[in-house]
């Protein structure tokens, strides 16, 4: 996997490499968090109850919202094989350094691939938005046809229904004919006017065709879904959908977790019954389900009845359903948090293991330390560059009268040696002049690299390599030769044909 992450790495240079790495890194642990859950949903079967089922997506939902999370020895993605390097540094882990070295030099911001790939998914996201905002349109003319119900009876069985579930707020109660089963208007909290009050939708005269007590069960139904905030549910996966759209771990996430929300809502409402009331129960789901026309559901509603092999799940859970003993609903809530700290945690800088009394200084090296690194980063480039260049080329970068003059004046400018890409330079160095290519300085900002390999005599400077410091700014293009104070650890690192142009005066030239 580290690999494989390490060769899209290379994307995340330019300004736009912030942004698609953190969306990245999100993305692809919360993949691995799906398929965490789904070995779970497997492996337990009918033990795990309705309710802890549908539970666990939020594992999955928190985990696409953190790109980083806090290191721990248990992290799924120690056991996936994600290792501390360049590759997960890249994407977020901790102590990588953020995108500011993503950010443009003095020369002016420059377009790639990053920025191309964050304008498609801005492009997909904005596609979803215009269809969700084109539903709520559709939502809002369903609503303003809609018919209250004024029939005193089936309002005072909404209020006792109410009651039954511990549902404090108000909902109202409409008839739509443009619905063929019940459905939940989450809504806003009450008071919000009638626009964004909750309120439960029922087909039109469907609540003179059933009896009381089927009315009764389709109600405690729909409030079973306001009682478990399954409306804000639904616009999280909205959301979570919408950002992660390219990512069908995420979409086929979504369809489960709809799967599993009816018969944590039926369970709800068995808890709140008595055992002889399963049977009516189960009978007013299917008579609910008898003139069901399925279409695309709107956003802002919560259906009641399924089609085909759920609503047969459904019936079969409802015969089965039994109270959980203590001793399981203990072993679930262990099982529970041992997942979240799997998911929701990172590999960090607990790899090395180090003892109690060195954790904190091996965690956290001190900016002295990381301008070590960087330093040594940048001559073992240089170094690696310039055997390359003698090799290949049959030419020593030092030996143009151009350059020496150049180099040995009382400045050089960078954007006179032309850049080189990483993965360019690594098809050119890595396994003959040098084991493996540094990506980041001691602070985690990307190196940039410049290498002259048509024409070495045509230009001032021929091989470079340079760091910006512990702020991740550059300070532009033309450095003054000469060194600074250690102490001034935002200074940009600058080598260029064969030594370098600015160094801390400790580290040495």
């Amino acid at each position: 996997m580290s690999r494989a992450l390490d060769s899209l790495a290379g994307l995340f240079d330019g300004p736009g490499g912030g942004l698609l790495e953190a969306l990245l890194a999100a993305s692809w642990k919360g993949g691995l968090v799906v398929l965490l859950v789904l070995l779970v949903q497997a492996a337990l079967g009918r033990r795990l109850p309705p309710r802890w089922r549908y539970a666990l997506w939020l594992l999955v939902a928190v985990r696409l919202l953190m790109p980083v999370g806090p290191p721990s020895p248990l992290s799924l993605f120690r056991f996936a094989g994600a290792g501390s390097g360049a590759p997960l540094a890249a994407l977020g882990e901790p102590g990588a350094g953020g995108g500011a070295a993503t950010l443009p030099s003095a020369s002016g911001p420059t377009l790639g691939p990053a920025e191309a790939l964050v304008g498609v998914w801005a492009l997909g996201v904005l596609a979803l938005a215009v269809r969700a905002l084109a539903s709520r349109r559709r939502l809002r003319s369903l609503l303003a046809a809609a018919e209250p119900v004024t029939d005193p009876a089936a309002l005072e069985l909404l209020e006792r229904c109410r009651e039954r579930l511990g549902v404090r707020r108000r909902v109202r109660l409409l008839c739509s004919p443009a619905l063929s089963v019940p459905a939940l208007r989450p809504g806003g909290p009450w008071p919000a006017g009638a626009a964004g009050a909750a309120a439960i939708l029922l087909p039109a005269g469907a609540w003179r065709r059933w009896t009381p007590e089927e009315l009764r069960y389709v109600l405690l139904h729909e409030l079973a879904h306001l009682r478990q905030g399954d409306g804000a549910a639904r616009r999280l996966e909205g959301l979570l959908t919408a950002l992660h759209w390219f990512n069908p771990l995420v979409q086929l996430a979504a369809r489960r977790a709809r799967a599993d929300r009816e018969p944590a809502c039926d369970a709800l409402v068995l808890a709140r019954l008595g055992g002889g009331e399963r049977a009516g129960y189960g009978r007013a789901l299917i008579r609910a389900a008898e003139h069901a026309r399925f279409h695309r559901p709107l956003p802002g509603l919560v259906g009641m009845a399924d089609h085909g092999h759920q609503l047969r799940r459904r019936i079969t859970m409802i015969a089965h359903d039994r109270p959980t003993p203590p001793w399981r609903a203990a072993a679930l809530t262990a099982l529970a948090l041992l997942l979240a700290i799997a998911a929701w945690t990172d590999v960090g800088a607990l790899a090395g293991s180090p003892p109690a009394g060195e954790a904190a200084a091996a965690a956290k090296p001190s900016d002295d330390q990381k301008q070590a690194v960087s330093v040594q980063h940048c001559r073992e480039v240089g170094v690696a560059m310039y055997q390359w260049l003698t090799d290949v080329r049959d030419a020593d970068p030092n030996d143009g009268e151009e350059t020496t003059e150049e180099t040995s004046g009382e400045s050089a400018d960078w954007s006179d040696c032309p850049p080189i890409s990483y993965d360019e330079l690594s098809k050119l160095v890595v396994g003959t002049y040098i084991q493996e290519l540094p990506r980041h300085d001691g602070w985690g900002h990307r190196l940039e690299y410049c290498l002259d390999r048509e024409n070495p005599g045509a230009v001032r400077y021929v091989i470079g390599v340079r760091s910006p410091g512990r702020d991740g700014r550059w300070q532009g293009d033309v450095y003054p030769i000469g060194s600074f104070t250690p102490e001034e650890v935002d200074r940009d690192l600058v080598w260029i044909d064969g030594f370098f142009v600015t160094w801390p005066e400790k580290a040495g030239e």
